[in-house]
């Protein structure tokens, strides 16, 4: 396959990869109010946005040279891997204050259960697979975007792993754990 389809399909797939984990962490959260996995919610909501972006950038660096660009339209994969950057930050920083809040307001009400652990071993999986094929086919086709996305789903599987601690604690009767969690995840995210 040529590099065009072959950036094209992977861009794809992390979309869908990303919005089907916003979906389910979205309605455990919504059924849990764990903050962790809504942390995590959030984490894959920023993923499933810039998925977008990477996708629109890694459109146009494989457009053909044209009059205004005779040497093509790769110099903007940099930039789309700023973008990811920038986006995966605000949402950092958005989780951290919302846990932050939770843990010194003593408000961390929380029904977690197996169904909250369940949905975050699925997501380190689903974050898992993801790594290995952005990596392996951002190092193969040389862009840079596809490897910075490859980095994100592998600093993914870390804040499930922190959340299931948390969601996990909660459970054993430590509700406290579970907004601590969902600050580690927002740490995690932030780098």
């Amino acid at each position: 396959m040529d590099r065009k389809g072959a950036l094209r399909r992977v861009g794809i797939l992390v979309l869908l990869g990303n919005v089907a984990l916003v979906a389910a962490k979205g309605v455990v959260w919504y059924w849990t109010g764990s903050l962790a996995v809504g942390s995590e919610a959030v984490n894959s909501l920023a993923d499933a946005a810039y998925s977008m972006v990477v996708l629109a950038g890694l459109y146009l660096t494989t457009q053909p040279p044209d009059f205004e660009h005779p040497h093509g339209h790769e110099r903007i994969e940099p930039f789309v891997s700023l973008v990811v950057a920038l986006g995966v930050f605000a949402a950092g920083a958005a989780v951290l204050w919302q846990s932050s809040t939770a843990v010194l307001d003593g408000d961390y009400r929380v029904g977690a259960g197996p169904t909250a652990a369940a949905v975050l071993v699925a997501s380190a999986a689903v974050k898992y697979l993801l790594y290995r094929y952005c990596r392996r086919v951002g190092e193969a086709e040389n862009s840079p975007a596809l490897v910075a996305t490859a980095l994100d789903n592998r600093a993914d599987i870390l804040t499930a792993a922190a959340a299931l601690a948390g969601v996990l604690g909660a459970a054993a009767g430590v509700p406290v754990l579970d907004p601590i969690a969902g600050s580690v995840v927002a740490v995690g995210i932030l780098y």
